[in-house]
């Protein structure tokens, strides 16, 4: 890769781009909420979040009607 000087210098340029356009990075939830699977600052689905939180588990009896 180095002897395409080129391509090298596109990639940096990009992922130059891809810091500079994250504002904030994910980090776990902190004290007291470490066994939830779920970090600050992230993106997720619905369907993610309530597996995160074991919501509808049959395990746990819960029931997921009623969820929009």
């Amino acid at each position: 890769m180095r002897g395409y000087q080129l391509v090298c210098s596109e990639i940096r340029q990009l992922v130059k781009l891809g810091v500079a356009a994250s504002r904030h990075a994910a980090k776990g939830l902190g004290a007291g909420l470490q066994h939830v699977p779920l970090l600050s600052h992230a993106t997720y689905r619905r369907e993610e979040i309530l597996a995160a939180l074991q919501y509808g588990s049959l395990e746990l009896g819960k029931n997921v009607q009623g969820v929009a």
